[in-house]
């Protein structure tokens, strides 16, 4: 039967690899190739129906049929005769370790060259001729391979079949972070490499828990540990304690799981038990770990500038710093959580005119503001907080003033707690003298006082203001060897009545012009003319220093400050130009009726005057002058610029073409060349007499002759406040007389010089 198959498979293939066959098949080939044997037959293993890879025990005996059954654990392989190999031995005890090791460990493979290397080695313990020398079944053509294979396993299994159990071992290594000695790493490694256990520290907890002890540790692992640093101060180790259980190696039994049929036997893997170990390990620091810290403390001001009566504060924040060999301890911490409470002490300098330049020692001149000023961390937050101080101290003078903050041993308790033993001795800490963050400014103040050039202006004319400021308190603060420029602005506001005075202007109170000067230093400057308004009323100036004027380099160094609204010297009264009218009081159809005005006062330039004739439409209704009984404007009289001192302007003529009464109301104008805005300075008032002309058809009757002269009516002043003048008087018997002359009514028709005007 095997020489037939050998004959039959050998001319398909030198070798085969069978996958494990389903539990319960019968037996069937596995790894291994036919004609490999000594012989030139199969070796190789076969895959019992229970999935694992069975060797044949039996020499030179077909066994594809063996393995089919469960097969069972034997602790014996009895000696069978027969066959051209000689038989097989019987076997027990070390032998069948042996095989079980080597079946169990090597065996379970699909690999050909490690599976034929096995059944070879299987041999060379069941082989009655050829005991102890397997390596003589191996031919083919992969024989060096298999050979060498042999070897190996031979090697490991009489090194290690017979091994079981053992002993565990393991080391905890600690490493010390020189740049802070309460940081370091404990790592573990341990023989075997698969046990796992708990550690448990002394002087010291796992950073990431915060705890003492750790379990599930594992070969290779690397813990962050945290030191817990004697109340005392005094250097430390952390150690550490751990029990581990660890897979031992596995103890294999002197058996096989021996599958038998009529022809031949294999075997499988037989017994095996895992090995349990139970293993102590301690570790400590090799070198002590220091306690010792430096605090420090970084400060920033509360206000870089000071506002009025604002008394200096400083905001602390402390941490450590490195000693000379780069350690950074942290700060220290009982076992309760608490910090250690650290006392600064601080004195602040000044005042000085300009930011003092930063060094690491106060200069010896350096003026001297408070000393000592106290403070101590909380044990509750120790470093974690910012700690405002207050001085108590609010400056009454302009300047720089700067702390400058120490932390000396001295200063620290040396019992409960026993903070001084945590500091380097003779400990001392100053931080730099000029550092700008902890530097205030109090601000210079100035008085500003005023004088208008003239407190009463004609309006649309100018005028200036005088500016004088004077230091309050201390001096003139300084950037870079020169005082820091301040810019006063004035806002010049309008309003109809006479001002009150306030620290600020009334909300209706109009902006009508600002003006600026920069002082580098006390004195008095002249502001820039300033335009006054087209109406009478009042101009009221007051000047401030505002931070928002000032260059961004120098705001700050400069107190905000108002002089106050309203006052006497600062407020200018605008008279208008006074204007009288009579108009042309009779006359008749045809005739040329005009206006006449008398203008007293300061002209701006681009004045003119505007004369408007409204008809009067209801003889019962109260004079009215509106755009809809509204007959015509005349041009523009231009007006003399500057000083009028009664001076006359008369109206272009106007014909009227429709009997009736008309009324004149004339119009001081001023047209800005630039905008062509006109602004209307004054106006008539509708109705009055002297600007009422009565046209008729006929010439009225001549008045009766008076027997006495009598004192003509004043001229009537329309465009503002005033009485007649001799002037204006001769000027209404002008203007009576010309209004006898007027001729009879012609048809309605409003005209201008010759031009007719329909209405």
């Amino acid at each position: 039967m095997l020489i037939a198959l050998t004959l039959t498979l050998v001319t398909v293939a030198i070798s085969m690899t069978h996958t494990p066959a389903p539990a319960h098949a019968a037996g069937s080939w596995g790894a291994g190739g036919f004609g490999w044997s000594s012989n030139g037959t199969w070796l190789g293993n076969f895959i019992a129906a229970n999935g694992t890879y069975v060797y044949c025990v039996d020499l030179h005996i077909s066994g594809v049929g063996s393995g089919g059954d469960t097969g069972s654990i034997s602790s014996e392989i009895s000696a069978r005769g027969g066959g051209a190999g000689g038989g097989t031995r019987a076997l027990n005890g070390a032998e069948l370790r042996k095989i079980n090791y080597a079946v169990t460990v090597h065996g379970q493979t699909s690999d050909d060259v490690t599976a034929a290397a096995v059944a070879a080695y299987v041999w060379n313990f069941t082989s009655t001729n050829h005991a102890g020398n397997g390596a003589q079944y191996i031919g083919g053509p992969r024989a060096a391979e298999i050979h060498a294979r042999y070897q190996q396993i031979k090697a490991d299994t009489e090194a290690n079949a017979h091994l079981g159990g053992g002993t565990g071992t393991g080391q905890l290594q600690f490493d010390i972070d020189s740049s802070n000695h309460y940081l370091g790493t404990m790592t573990v490694s341990t023989s075997p490499t698969n046990a796992v256990g708990t550690v448990t520290l002394t002087n010291g907890v796992f950073a990431d828990s915060g705890s003492a002890t750790r379990t599930g540790v594992r070969h290779g692992d690397a813990y962050p540990v945290l030191g817990i640093a004697p109340a005392d101060g005094s250097n430390y180790r952390i150690s550490a304690t751990a029990s581990f259980t660890g897979e031992g190696r596995t103890t294999y039994g002197a058996d096989v799981r021996l599958h038998s049929d009529a022809a031949q036997r294999t075997a499988g893997p037989g017994t095996r038990t895992p090995g349990v170990m139970n293993f102590t390990v301690t570790g400590s620091d090799t070198t002590d770990r220091t306690a010792t810290f430096q605090p420090t403390v970084g400060t920033r001001v509360a206000s870089t500038y000071l506002a009025q009566d604002e008394p200096l504060q400083d905001i602390l924040t402390f941490s450590t710093s490195p000693d000379a060999h780069g350690t950074d301890n942290f700060w220290f911490r009982d076992t309760n959580g608490d910090y250690a409470p650290i006392t600064a002490r601080a004195t602040i300098y000044g005042p000085f005119l300009a930011q003092p330049h930063e060094s690491d020692s106060v200069p010896a001149n350096a003026p001297v503001a408070v000393t000592d000023i106290m403070m101590t961390t909380s044990a509750a937050d120790g470093p974690n907080i910012e700690y405002t101080v207050d001085s108590a101290f609010t400056p009454d003078e302009a300047g720089f003033y700067t702390w400058v903050w120490q932390i000396l041993a001295e200063d620290q308790p040396e019992v409960d707690p026993a903070v001084r033993a945590f500091l380097p001795d003779d400990y001392a800490y100053t931080d730099s003298f000029g550092q700008v963050a902890e530097t205030s400014v109090n601000p210079t103040h100035l008085a500003i006082t005023t004088q208008v050039a003239a407190t009463e202006v004609s309006v649309g004319q100018h005028t200036t203001d005088d500016v004088t400021v004077a230091v309050v308190g201390g001096g003139w603060l300084q950037n870079e060897g020169s005082r820091v420029p301040a810019t006063l602005t004035a806002t010049a506001y309008f309003q109809a009545d006479e001002p009150e005075l306030s620290a600020q202007a009334p909300a209706d109170a109009e902006v009508v012009g600002t003006l600026q000067l920069t002082f580098t230093g006390a004195g008095t400057l002249t502001s820039d003319p300033l335009h006054m308004p087209l109406r009478d009323g009042y101009v009221v100036f007051q000047w401030c220093l505002n931070e928002a004027d000032q260059p961004e380099l120098h705001r700050g160094l400069l107190a905000e400050t108002c002089d106050m609204y309203g006052q006497a010297s600062e407020t200018v009264r605008l008279v208008k130009p006074t204007v009288t009218t009579l108009a042309t009081q009779h006359a008749t159809l045809g005739t040329p009726i005009f206006d006449t005005a008398v203008v007293d006062g300061e002209v701006p330039a681009h004045t003119s005057l505007s004369f408007a004739i409204y008809e009067q439409l209801d003889a019962a209704a109260e004079p009215v002058c509106l755009p809809e009984n509204l007959v015509t404007t005349t041009e523009t009289v231009a007006v003399r610029e500057g000083k009028n001192s009664l001076e006359q302007y008369q109206s272009p003529d106007v014909l009227i073409e429709r009997a009736g009464t008309y009324w004149w109301v004339e119009s001081l104008v001023h047209d800005d060349p630039d905008t062509g805005t006109r602004t209307i300075i004054s106006s008539g008032e509708c109705g009055i007499a002297n600007e009422t002309t009565v046209v008729t058809e006929e010439p009225p009757p001549a008045p009766p002759t008076p027997s006495l002269p009598q004192e003509p009516a004043v001229l009537a002043e329309t465009g503002a406040h005033g009485g007649a003048t001799p002037l204006q008087l001769a000027w209404l018997l002008i203007g009576a007389g010309l209004a006898c002359a007027i001729g009879a009514a012609v048809p309605f028709l409003a005209r201008r010089s010759n031009e007719v005007i329909s209405t």
